[in-house]
């Protein structure tokens, strides 16, 4: 497909366009919840611990490890070993879960060799590539159950994930040049403590291949033990047309817990961005200002520009009101003034109670499509499929767009019903 250069590469900065680099799939790291329990020698002990094992977008091979081992983290002797078997498939992040009993007379017997504390850790190994990642979970002992209560430091804050969200619901959106847009910024955690990080921006002349963020506004909030926490971002910039990036980055110190990996951004069209930013769980976006890649998290919107009065309409729309399936073409009749066109997808609002206060429900930006400008017929991208949900009404638009990213033409919102042949 050939698309004129300068205006995807407004766009979209030209990622899409771009190549991606070998590929190899690995572990990149493992992570314990929790990181710490407490143990009492005055009776039976069980622990229940999740390991996370975090990968390379293209694994697929799954993780194993036969075995944990507890440790004197003073000396690194051996305190014991079991071979217990724990195994997940497919790619990650990998979820393991294990409940571990320890019996009275254990901790006891490690309370008399003078051991305050004892390392739990497992190792975990690629079954296609060998490559391996541990993690630990420190075991503190008490007396008693009493003692272990009092002894505990009031939980820590850990991050357990982040997502961003645009008024879209996802992470990408499309707005028009002047419109006020904001992000959110959902955190899920456990404890309590300051989070510090930075909002940021990167707008369309650096928003492609190396992005250059400039920070919006920085954040210092005391999150207390309400496990989930949706902050707002500052108002984003729209005043030009093109692609933009937003990021929000923790810059507090040990806060991590067993966060998802960082989700690539897509495009304002549901496609994804060929690493857009560099290798995510490499080292950070190449900014000393957001230093743990895993920390922070992107989307990405398109500032679209205004309609003016020379706007034609684009006529020709099909389907409307019909069933479509994997093979329907979308056609429209085509506009000499067309550099790109986009097809856009939505779901439509629920209808608005009556007499129910506040604006109107918008639709609801589902995913959609780049299209050369010597197209105007073309059936739905596999990856646009499987953002649509069989059995469902949805509505869409196509508009053209010269080589400056002006709208210079739109079609009125045509509907279809979505029903893939393999689903009847």
């Amino acid at each position: 497909m050939k698309i004129h250069r300068s205006f995807a590469a407004m766009l979209l900065g030209c990622a899409v366009f771009t190549a991606a680099g070998p590929a190899f799939a690995e572990l990149t790291g493992a992570r314990a919840t929790p990181r710490q329990a407490h143990l009492a020698a005055g009776g039976d002990n069980t622990v229940s611990v999740t390991w996370q094992v975090s990968t390379t977008p293209e694994h697929s091979s799954g993780a194993f490890s036969a075995a944990r081992q507890l440790t004197d983290p003073a000396s690194g002797t051996l305190l014991g070993l079991s071979r217990a078997m724990l195994t997940a498939t497919g790619g990650g992040p990998l979820l393991l879960r294990e409940t571990i009993s320890l019996d009275e007379a254990t901790v006891q017997g490690w309370r008399d060799q003078g051991l305050r504390r004892v390392v739990l850790e497992r190792t975990f190994v690629d079954p296609t590539s060998r490559g391996s990642a541990s993690a630990t979970v420190i075991l503190s002992l008490g007396r008693s159950r009493l003692q272990s209560t009092r002894d505990a430091a009031p939980a820590e804050l850990t991050i357990n994930s982040l997502r961003l969200e645009l008024e879209s619901g996802n992470n990408a959106a499309v707005t028009t040049m002047g419109e006020t847009l904001r992000a959110s910024l959902v955190v899920h955690y456990s404890g309590s403590g300051m989070l510090h990080g930075r909002w940021q921006i990167a707008e369309p002349e650096s928003s492609g291949g190396a992005p250059l963020f400039r920070t919006l506004a920085l954040v210092n909030t005391r999150l207390s033990a309400n496990q989930q926490r949706i902050l707002p971002s500052p108002p984003l910039p729209t005043a030009r047309n093109g692609a933009h990036l937003v990021r929000f980055c923790v810059t507090s110190r040990d806060t991590l817990g067993p966060i998802a990996e960082p989700e690539l951004p897509v495009d304002v069209f549901g496609e994804p961005l060929v690493n857009p930013l560099g290798d995510l769980a490499s080292e950070p976006l190449g900014d000393p200002q957001c230093p743990d890649a895993e920390l922070t998290v992107l989307a990405a919107y398109h500032v679209q520009g205004a309609a003016g009065d020379g706007v034609r309409a684009i006529g020709d729309i099909s389907p409307n009101r019909q069933a479509v399936s994997e093979t329907s073409a979308f056609s429209w009749s085509p506009l000499p003034q067309a550099a790109v066109y986009q097809l856009q997808i939505f779901e439509p609002a629920p209808p608005r109670e009556p007499d129910s206060p506040g604006e109107a429900p918008e639709p609801t930006f589902v995913a959609g499509m780049l299209v050369d400008a010597a197209t105007s017929s073309t059936p739905l991208s596999e990856l646009t499929r499987s953002k649509l949900r069989p059995g469902t009404a949805y509505s869409w638009r196509v508009t053209a767009h010269d080589e400056r990213g002006r709208i210079v033409g739109s079609s009125v919102e045509a509907r279809f019903h979505y029903q893939p042949k393999r689903e009847q």
